[in-house]
């Protein structure tokens, strides 16, 4: 089974499949009224399942529309809008693929007797010789998508498929205009699909109705440096990039709820060779090793997962 967007990559995804000899259905997602957006290149636009079932229909295998609007709503909206209410980025991107591509589809390729799910995503995958599985960067580092698939378990590894993953952009684009695929020069895009237009704060204020009061950002000397318009529009960085030299003192948000002000917190200097400085939240910062960070992975299979690569 290949999810398939629509676009390039998920097309020569299949392609490459059927080419190989394997048997192929290639589903679209529907995962919210995208009806009203207009233009292709949307997730779940009208133009991009028609492009979907032209691919298929030339390569000559099945294709199905598949309604995940409620599963959507469930796992990745409503996650998208409460962790903007408790002051903190979402990654709407890895919510959906844990809990939708790589969940509730996978479960419904289980049913249909589908034996992976296959999409267009740049990464990589191997099972070693004990029977375990990792994820890894995609050939293309320029397009690497590993991070938004990093919360997958072993059984969902498992079961999983990255086609394009040994590619760069540019041979896939070649092999879908040696196809003769429509879709083989077709723009790509990186918004949020359910954002198409950027406007984070409009999608916030209809799913939720409160924006949070509106006031200050401000140093804690109380020095105020600035105003905002709703708290819940205010995040903190959770993974903060590395001080240097050249940005000394980077502005970092934590809410107070109370009285509607934003602090401002500052960084600090690198911690020195082969080291780096993380901390949670405005805390103070922890002194780790590159391999320390490595190692405090949550699950075995994946390297840094609740960290950033910091340098």
């Amino acid at each position: 089974m290949v999810a398939m967007s629509g676009g390039v990559d998920s097309a020569v995804a299949a392609a490459l499949l059927a080419r190989s000899g394997r048997r192929v259905v290639g589903v679209s997602l529907r995962l919210h009224d995208a009806s009203q957006q207009g233009g292709a290149g949307r997730c779940c636009s009208p133009e991009d399942f028609r492009d979907a079932r032209l691919v298929a229909g030339l390569l000559g295998f099945p294709y199905f529309v598949l309604d995940y609007e409620r599963e959507f709503r469930q796992a990745v909206l409503s996650r998208f809008v409460e962790e903007y209410r408790q002051g903190r980025t979402p990654s709407p991107c890895v919510s959906c693929n844990t809990a939708v591509k790589f969940g509730a589809l996978l479960a419904r390729a289980r049913e249909v007797g589908a034996s992976k799910v296959a999409t267009g995503h740049y990464a990589r995958i191997r099972r070693h010789p004990d029977g375990r599985y990792s994820l890894h960067a995609a050939a293309d580092s320029s397009k690497d998508q590993s991070y938004f698939l990093f919360g997958l378990d072993q059984k969902q590894l498992s079961r999983s498929e990255f086609p394009v993953g040994e590619l760069t952009k540019v041979e896939v684009r070649k092999i879908a205009r040696e196809l003769g695929l429509a879709v083989a020069d077709k723009p790509e895009s990186q918004d949020i699909c359910f954002v198409p237009d950027g406007d984070y704060r409009a999608v916030i204020h209809r799913e939720a109705g409160d924006l949070g009061r509106a006031g200050t950002i401000a140093k804690r000397s109380g020095e105020v440096l600035g105003r905002h318009g709703g708290r819940k529009l205010r995040v903190r960085r959770q993974d903060p990039p590395p001080p240097s030299r050249s940005a000394r003192r980077r502005a970092r948000a934590a809410r107070r709820p109370r009285r509607g002000r934003v602090r401002g917190c500052a960084a600090r200097r690198h911690a020195g060779p082969g080291r780096r400085l993380l901390r949670r939240g405005c805390g103070p910062w922890r002194r780790v090793d590159r391999a320390r960070v490595v190692a405090r992975a949550h699950h075995p299979h994946i390297a840094g997962r609740g960290v950033s690569w910091l340098g």
